[in-house]
């Protein structure tokens, strides 16, 4: 059986024993065991999700960071469908680690994000014999400088070219790339002219496969808002590229909305949301927005008390490369999103008509025609059916599968 590593760049979501305690001590400091070691984002949700798929016909094993991996006395492992193992984080990001290579050079495949420098060099140096597959569902490039917005000049150059060196030979030594959005596959046909294939004795391309970022299946919520105004639900952290400031301005002045923000605090990255943020929503003064900093175990059980998801971010920041993943996780339960005109998915077929456009233009007058016409939001049965039958994790991960299988 072909045995495949996949690289978390973070937390995965680990099954914690019931009976593991709430909190424990790391570099000397007390942390929530869940907030740090099970309280995925989307990079530890989707090596997680790709992981649970690739087991059920392949040998699987998710590397962790170290910095986020708790005792393994704490961790549910009956709950577990691959192996898993740890990693030092913070001397993969320098260099290349050698006791991560030489357990990564026991797989016939490596799977790598292509997020944080994380292993880069590691998966950059692998063996010829071993197929290096690189998970590009976001973009670093374009991903990079919004991650660094309100840090000095001087560290975001130097935090840029340490990664985007490690990212061009990763990006030559791949095998294989997987890409989440059509418009993303253009990016990479470019890059791969650029970084791998422009030399004059070379027409080789890597394979490129679309692995879109899945949804469970899950039933559709069914809305129950008791009140005329449309409600609007903003959850998840405001990262800097995000545009709650606008939103929440535009919200105070119409009496036909009501906003509630929930988690706009990560509990382990919540630096953007002192330096950006926190003033913002410190001063909120209106009765139609309530802010709400702690995060909800079962957040899906917010969606049915509203008539839509909201993400506003800043107009020269968002483009076709973009991607907001709680906006397919709202979607994944039947609640429709409120975002930017310029949103990808409105581009997509399969499920632009579940996403509606807002231009910052107009933003005020926008959400005034929401709200007038607040029960023609949603999101039709046999749209909602597409979502989970296109999306589904199965569906979205067959062409890995296939690929990996016919090595």
């Amino acid at each position: 059986m072909k045995s495949v590593a996949i690289i978390s760049p973070d937390s995965v979501p680990l099954p914690i024993l019931a009976e593991a305690p709430e909190t424990i001590i790391q570099d000397e400091k007390e942390v929530s065991l869940r907030d740090k070691c099970s309280r995925a984002t989307s990079l530890g949700m989707r090596a997680w999700r790709i992981a649970e798929q690739l087991s059920k016909h392949f040998k699987v094993t998710v590397f962790i960071p170290n910095i986020n991996f708790p005792d393994k006395s704490y961790i549910d492992t009956s709950k577990l469908f691959c192996d898993i193992d740890i990693y030092d984080y913070e001397i993969c990001k320098e260099c290349l680690e050698p006791r991560l290579q030489k357990k990564l050079i026991e797989f016939n495949v490596v799977i790598i994000q292509n997020n944080s420098g994380t292993a880069f060099w590691n998966c950059a140096f692998m063996p010829e014999r071993i197929k290096v597959i690189l998970d590009g569902w976001t973009i670093l490039p374009v991903e990079l400088p919004l991650s660094l917005l309100g840090y000095e000049e001087s560290y975001k150059k130097k935090i840029w070219e340490d990664i985007t060196s490690k990212y061009h030979a990763l990006v030559k030594r791949a095998n294989c790339i997987l890409y989440n959005l059509d418009s993303h596959r253009y990016y990479y046909e470019g890059v791969l002219l650029t970084v791998k294939n422009g030399g004059w004795n070379s027409i080789k391309r890597s394979n490129l496969i679309r692995l879109t970022f899945g949804v469970d299946k899950n039933e559709k919520i069914k809305k129950n808002t008791g009140t005329d105004k449309l409600k609007l639900l903003w959850y998840g952290p405001a990262y800097p590229w995000y545009n709650p400031e606008l939103l929440i301005q535009a919200v105070s002045e119409i009496d036909t909305i009501e906003l509630d923000f929930y988690a706009v605090k990560h509990p382990r990255f919540s630096g953007s949301y002192y330096r950006l943020f926190e003033s913002i929503f410190d001063s909120v003064n209106s009765p139609n927005i309530r802010v709400n900093l702690d995060y909800q175990d079962n957040h899906w059980k917010l969606y049915p008390n509203y008539d839509a998801g909201i993400i506003l971010s800043k107009g020269d920041l968002e483009s076709l490369f973009s991607l907001r993943i709680r906006a397919i996780d709202m979607m994944s339960y039947g609640l429709p999103i409120l975002s930017n005109d310029k949103y990808p998915f409105e581009k997509e077929d399969d499920i632009k008509d579940i996403v509606y456009p807002i231009s910052l233009d107009n933003l005020k007058q926008n959400l005034k025609q929401y709200a007038h016409n607040r029960h023609k939001i949603g999101i039709s049965d046999e749209s909602f059916s597409k979502i989970q039958d296109i999306y589904s994790w199965e569906s979205t991960t067959k062409e890995l599968i296939n690929y990996i299988g016919n090595i």
